[in-house]
């Protein structure tokens, strides 16, 4: 049901709205991983490039893996819901299952001791913010 706020509004300029939910991926942070993707330099991508999480930004990391040739691996709790791996999974990223505590640890620290390559984080990493507010 859409509402009609005409009559509401006394500012009469356009607004304009942004879609995330119409992203494939269903969220926002495909820009900040697309953005972040796009700065890692091409030697570092010979090696792994991998992130932590279980969610949108997992989701969008292999949506872009699919469509850039690139290869990543997501670190995820081992007890996380079946329902957020397989949504993963399904779109083909390799799945690293570790200790909630070793996850805690890769994020706070921004790298995983058993990995070689670059760690994007899904928050703090500049390149995902600066691609966020495009």
């Amino acid at each position: 049901m859409l509402l009609d706020l005409s009559g509401c509004l006394t500012y009469r300029k356009p607004i304009f709205l942004k879609l995330e939910n119409v992203q494939p991926c269903g969220s926002f942070k495909l820009r900040g991983a697309l953005n972040a993707t796009r700065k890692i330099p091409i030697k570092t991508l010979e090696l792994d490039v991998y992130t932590a999480s279980t969610g949108n930004f997992a989701q969008s990391l292999t949506w872009i893996t699919n469509n850039m040739d690139m290869r990543w691996t997501v670190l995820v709790p081992s007890r996380s819901p079946m329902i957020q791996l397989l949504s993963i999974k399904e779109l083909g990223v390799m799945i690293t299952k570790v200790g909630l505590y070793e996850w805690w640890e890769s994020i706070k620290t921004h790298s995983y001791e058993r990995m070689q390559g670059t760690f994007v984080h899904a928050v703090c990493e500049p390149d995902v913010v600066a691609g966020l507010k495009i």
